[in-house]
């Protein structure tokens, strides 16, 4: 399922860019800025949940090793 997210999030980015190209400069340049900066924040929060994730493990490891 994440992989049809990103791939449906790259897609759109790049159906942005391509409409974009038909506008006039202005809109063209705001087009792209909002396409990269949604994928930018798209990325962060993979990162995030990657992070929070991986966290868990490390820290439940730490808690057995514990005993």
């Amino acid at each position: 399922m994440a992989l049809g997210v990103v791939a449906k999030a790259v897609s759109t980015f790049y159906g942005r860019i391509t409409d974009s190209m038909r506008m006039d400069p202005l809109a063209r340049l705001h087009g792209e800025v909002e396409s990269v900066s949604g994928l930018a924040s798209f990325s962060n929060q993979r990162y995030d949940n990657f992070y929070q994730s991986t966290r868990g493990v490390g820290q439940k490891m730490a808690r057995e090793r514990r005993g």
